[in-house]
């Protein structure tokens, strides 16, 4: 084989080496792309479910005082009312209750409410790590791309780049899953009310 036949297979080989590998680097920015757009997604997400915790638990805790504040005083009516010899009855007794209980109920909702917040802005600081890896990751890629069209690039300088990208989102999503807390007040008995009468009269 003469020496241009060999210089011709080398080269041929290098640039086919170089085209497989450049495949491979199309391949990984397009992966890249894809992760970076569902991190961001769910960033935005988390985020617009962080605000809405804020505004309801800055809601909930109103009511909550609201509710309390009217138990407060009807109680001190009530116990106005008792000194002065009225006979207290059993529907007024049930109405502190009830917006006593509501409040108490409320304030422990604003806690999973706030607790939820601490959870989510975890998450968003998570995935916020995760995308800046990403980027990093997507710049090198078309740094190497650059690099290759101006013929400064080796084949296994590409192979790196292209192998690179081991980050599992699906997996990061799950983990950065926030569960919604709920709650429930039972309502009052007569007998509770009988009792918290019988508390005002002694």
């Amino acid at each position: 084989m003469s020496l241009k036949n060999l210089l011709k297979r080398i080269f041929t080989t290098v640039e086919a080496n170089v085209t497989t590998s450049l495949d491979k680097l199309t391949d990984t920015e397009k992966r890249l792309n894809l992760a970076a757009r569902k991190l961001s997604d769910e960033i935005r997400r988390l985020e617009e479910a962080r605000v809405t915790n804020v505004r309801n638990g800055v809601k909930l805790k109103k009511t909550a005082e609201q509710n309390l504040s009217e138990a407060a005083k009807r109680e001190e009516v009530l116990k106005d009312a008792i000194a002065r010899g009225v006979t207290p009855t059993r529907a007024d007794a049930l109405i502190i209750l009830h917006r006593r209980r509501i409040g108490e109920a409320l304030l422990s909702q604003v806690k999973d409410i706030e607790a939820s917040s601490d959870k989510l802005n975890g998450a968003i600081i998570q995935l916020g790590d995760k995308l800046d890896e990403v980027k990093s990751n997507l710049e090198l890629v078309r740094v190497q791309k650059e690099t290759n069209d101006l013929g400064l690039v080796l084949p296994e300088d590409i192979d790196y780049a292209a192998g690179m990208t081991t980050i599992d989102i699906d997996a990061i999503l799950r983990e950065t899953e926030i569960a919604d807390s709920s709650y429930s007040a039972n309502s009052p008995s007569s007998i509770e009310a009988d009792n918290y009468l019988a508390s005002l009269s002694k």
